[in-house]
């Protein structure tokens, strides 16, 4: 393009104008969005409104804490109608518990004493293996020492 005719586009762009109808409306958004955007004051009425608002819903929130509490309180043994409910269950699961753990004691007792005998009796036949040069003696000795720990 030639500058000549860039001058003109140019000036031709000068004359343009909106209409009276758009104009308002640009007018009437500006000045609306304006009014959005007002910074926080430190007024007295706006200090204690935030302070009342603050300890209503402390107050609240206390109020719900304490019912929580109480309501758990109750259940948990002071309602005379729930509390043989739960006692029972609880009862019933803890001697469950009891009788698992005792088997499972009772298992460790038997092996503890079988390793023990097992123990002594691989021990009295290693040293009767030093003693005897003979295998067949040696086979002998340790198959009856472990009938012996079996029993």
């Amino acid at each position: 393009m030639s500058e000549e005719r860039i001058i003109k586009s140019l000036s031709a762009l000068k004359s343009v104008q909106p209409d009276g109808d758009f104009a308002m409306k640009s007018r009437a958004i500006i000045l609306s969005s304006a009014r959005g955007h007002t910074r926080p004051t430190m007024v007295p009425k706006a200090i204690i409104g935030r302070v009342l608002d603050m300890g209503l819903s402390l107050a609240l929130m206390s109020a719900l804490v304490i019912t929580v509490l109480s309501g758990i309180g109750l259940i948990s043994g002071r309602n005379a109608a729930v509390t043989p409910v739960l006692n029972s269950g609880l009862t019933n699961d803890a001697s469950a518990a009891i009788q698992d753990i005792n088997v499972h004691l009772n298992d460790v007792q038997y092996f503890n004493a079988e390793s023990a005998k097992t123990n002594t009796a691989l021990k009295a036949a290693a040293g009767k293996a030093a003693v005897s040069p003979t295998a067949g003696a040696n086979q002998q000795s340790i198959d009856s020492l472990l009938n012996q720990a079996a029993q």
